[in-house]
């Protein structure tokens, strides 16, 4: 191949793969409620200012990575941060065909204003642990 042929080709694959990194930063951690690991449930960061919401499932173990759509990771900045967990769904019975799992810890958890928890990530790994309690 003439040298003028590859050039363009190599010059599109590096400016490709430079466009390829990401600015989002790990976040993990775990959750643990009144002591304990909370084995099941949702994590959400919520932007204080602009920027996209990022989620991860509880494991039974207690720990989550936080996700950015398809991306694991968030962008730096602060953030409020929001537990849910449910128990199982009940057994529907003719008073009640559609019946809800009720929440296994407190409701404020669930609502970024009224959570009291956040969490400034920081460029690179951040490890959150989150302590909930029942009061």
């Amino acid at each position: 191949m003439r040298p003028s042929l590859w050039i363009f080709p190599a010059a599109v694959l590096a400016l490709f793969l430079a466009g390829c990194g990401s600015d989002l930063a790990s976040v993990t951690g775990t959750v643990s409620y009144d002591g304990k690991p909370l084995h099941t449930g949702t994590v959400g960061f919520f932007p204080v200012g602009q920027g996209p919401a990022g989620y991860g499932s509880i494991q039974p173990d207690g720990s989550f990575d936080i996700r950015t759509g398809q991306q694991a990771g968030l962008p730096p900045g602060e953030y409020r941060i929001t537990i849910q967990a449910t128990g199982p769904i009940p057994e529907p019975t003719p008073e009640n065909l559609e019946p809800v799992p009720e929440s296994i810890i407190p409701e404020r958890y669930g609502n970024p204003d009224q959570s009291g928890l956040t969490f400034t990530v920081k460029p690179g790994s951040n490890v959150v642990p989150i302590a909930l309690k029942t009061q």
